[in-house]
């Protein structure tokens, strides 16, 4: 989770009341400014988040395999799978 149209970086109520609405309370999410997610000074996208949620499923090398939008268990579950091999 990034911060919000004005800047406000979300607290710790936020992301429990999100992973608890998700069903994610045992997994990591991260929260900052929205430097993690795209560098203004190259105007460059570091990781293409267009909607919430959405799920980057990384591989044991840090690679992307798949990017998830929306909740969608199946889908996760499956793309997870597919990461290990």
């Amino acid at each position: 989770m990034v911060e919000n149209y004005k800047g406000e970086k979300p607290y710790y109520e936020e992301l429990r009341e999100f992973a608890i609405m998700y069903g994610m309370e045992e997994y990591p999410i991260w929260s900052g400014d929205k430097t993690l997610i795209i560098d203004e000074r190259e105007n460059k996208v570091k990781w293409p988040v267009e909607f919430v949620p959405a799920f980057f499923v990384i591989n044991k090398n840090f690679k992307i395999t798949a990017i998830i939008h929306g909740w969608e268990p199946e889908i996760i579950i499956k793309e997870l799978k597919r990461a290990r091999k």
